[in-house]
Order: C-alpha cells, then structure tokens, then sequence
C-alpha cells in the first residue's frame, strides 16, 4: 500500500509541473502576439487545471518584459513600449504548493512548485501602437 500511495504521489507531482510549464508556455504564446497583462494572466489561470487560481497581479503569476539588448534588466510596467515587438517576455508561476496523498515514508510538507517560460514578442498584430500593460 505504501509503494502504490508513492507512486500515486510521484505522478500527482509530475502532473502538476507539467500543467504549470504548459500554461507558462501558453501564457507566452498568448504574449507574443501582443495581448495585455491581465490577458496573459487571465491565460495562463485558465491552463493551469486549478492550480492557479488568482489572476491578479498580486497573484503567483508574473509578466514580465527585457529590452533584447539588455536580457538582464526588467523593463518596468510604466515604460512605455515595454511590451513592444522585439522584446522578450517572460511569464512565470511561483509559489503554488501541493500536498502528498499518503506521506507515509516523508513529511506531509507541502511539495512548492513553479515553472518559467520565456519568448521574443512578435511584429505585425499591434503594429507600431503596443498594447497597454
């Protein structure tokens, strides 16, 4: 019983990883093709099987956009053109906690996930207008 309760943990957990870095990969093709910050998030919640479920900018899911010269420092949502073709965004989840079914070999603590997925945006649906943040 407590090989199958592990094994049932063990694909729990797999399952959940690959949901959240499927819906940050979704949230990024949903980026590049220049939506808005709400959307994105409001994206991402949707693929993420209900393991996200606050959209707000106040929840685990973050958007967040690079200048290409320069990958290394975040453009801040007040920079107009942020989110402008030839950008890089990057749309993360952190923080999301699962619980073991049957803890019965470790601690019942809470598994902390999280996945990260990152794209250039693209020319040609905004033209030279971005969309607002």
């Amino acid at each position: 019983m407590a090989i199958l309760l592990m094994i049932i943990d063990l694909a729990w957990a797999l399952f959940a990883q690959v949901t959240l870095q499927e819906a940050v990969r979704e949230g990024v093709r949903f980026a590049v093709v220049g939506q808005s910050d709400a959307a994105i998030r409001q994206r991402v919640t949707q693929y993420a099987f209900g393991f996200v479920k606050d959209a707000s900018s106040a929840g685990p899911v973050g958007v967040h956009y690079f200048a290409q010269a320069n990958p290394t420092v975040e453009l801040a949502p007040s920079v107009v053109g942020s989110n402008c073709a030839g950008n890089i965004v990057k749309v993360t989840i952190a923080g999301i906690s699962i619980s073991p079914m049957g803890p019965l070999w470790r601690s019942a603590a809470a598994l902390n996930l999280g996945a990260v997925s990152a794209d250039i945006v693209e020319p040609g649906v905004q033209g030279s207008n971005c969309p607002a943040r």
